[in-house]
């Protein structure tokens, strides 16, 4: 999937979304420059698709273990089926609010290119499910698409921190309003 000389995408194979996949927990540094940001959207919608299902596996294969409860796996097809539209949507209008800032502060990249740049930051979330470890994903994934957003459009990274946090802390800030999250969670980390 990258060539060792561009981050250019030659085809997504299970060797290459493999060691996609590795590079982003084990080279944090490295992985934005790395990851095939300017590749196809297909090949960017199946990591999707593929980030999902290893999301749901692994949150389900823990949950088997801790509970020694094996009919967890059946629920794991529906929660499959119940999740992917709902992953796309969600993808799609994070990409669409990510990309139009972007574009309002003079980003250059096109749509396909921030959704790319969406997904392949988000290879992190697939232990998202992790309680403390979580909180280091998240500030990964932000990472990622701060660094990525900078390459995609062209910024300095003063114009990708504003494309990605606004809305994000919009986000946070309206969920807090409606009672969705708790903020002295924040608190007892802090």
């Amino acid at each position: 999937m990258v060539s060792r000389s561009t981050s250019k995408v030659t085809s997504l194979t299970f060797v290459s979304y493999c060691k996609t996949l590795w590079l982003s927990f084990t080279r944090p540094v490295i992985y934005p420059s790395k990851a095939p940001l300017f590749g196809t959207a297909k090949a960017a919608v199946l990591v999707l698709i593929i980030n999902c299902c290893l999301f749901i596996l692994t949150k389900t294969t823990a949950s088997i273990i801790i509970t020694h409860n094996p009919s967890l796996f059946f629920q794991t097809t529906f929660q499959v089926l119940q999740l992917l539209p709902l992953t796309f949507i969600i993808a799609f209008l994070i990409t669409g609010t990510f990309h139009f800032l972007a574009k309002f502060l003079g980003g250059f990249g096109l749509f396909k290119h921030s959704f790319n740049a969406v997904v392949y930051s988000s290879f992190p979330l697939i232990l998202a499910w992790v309680p403390i470890l979580s909180i280091i994903l998240y500030i990964l994934v932000i990472y990622y698409l701060l660094s990525t957003f900078t390459k995609v459009h062209h910024f300095l990274f003063a114009k990708s921190l504003i494309s990605v946090m606004v809305p994000i802390m919009i986000v946070v800030i309206v969920l807090t309003m409606l009672g969705l999250v708790d903020v002295s969670l924040l608190y007892s980390i802090i």
